[in-house]
């Protein structure tokens, strides 16, 4: 959550590099029926996803449930995106699957405060910034229902490491 301009309570920002302060706490509240603990089990589907996501065999099916009350995201992906400054570094992380494959997946962070791309993916094909070559290697162990993120932590990819041991400890 960011912090709004107002700067009464100003311990209760933490800077992170960005032009507005991040809160060290936050609340979700709501009447009942708000969807309070959807969110919750989003994030874990989030959490678990990544976390699960070597061990997707390539005959199952992923764990796809579009939302039901509109017809037209039947057949849409389903797609997760999380902001999360570590260590003082900010990282943008995303992907998105069907019940055959992930279809797409990025992850970007700012180092110095630019931002710099790791990885893109749609579908099978890949871009890379920077260690490319390294990269490259980790792409070619990277199966349709795989998110490059775990495969390349798994490998010791320093950033997306940093990023996987982030998820695996909320």
């Amino acid at each position: 959550m960011t912090a709004t301009a107002d700067r009464k309570l100003i311990d209760n920002v933490m800077d992170a590099g960005m032009k507005r302060g991040i809160l060290r706490t936050a609340s979700v509240y709501g009447a009942n029926a708000s969807g309070k603990t959807t969110l919750f089990q989003a994030m874990a589907m989030f959490r678990n996803f990544v976390m699960l996501s070597p061990s997707h065999m390539d005959n199952s099916r992923l764990n796809y449930t579009p939302f039901a009350l509109d017809p037209d995201c039947a057949n849409r992906p389903t797609g997760f995106e999380t902001v999360a400054v570590i260590k003082g570094v900010r990282y943008a992380y995303s992907f998105s699957y069907n019940i055959e494959r992930i279809t797409e997946e990025s992850l970007f962070y700012y180092p110095n405060g630019r931002k710099t791309k790791v990885f893109e993916r749609a579908g099978q094909d890949f871009s890379f910034g920077s260690d490319k070559r390294f990269r490259e290697g980790n792409a070619r162990r990277v199966k349709e229902k795989v998110l490059f993120l775990s495969v390349s932590a798994q490998f010791n990819d320093e950033v997306c490491a940093e990023l996987y041991n982030w998820i695996s400890s909320a």
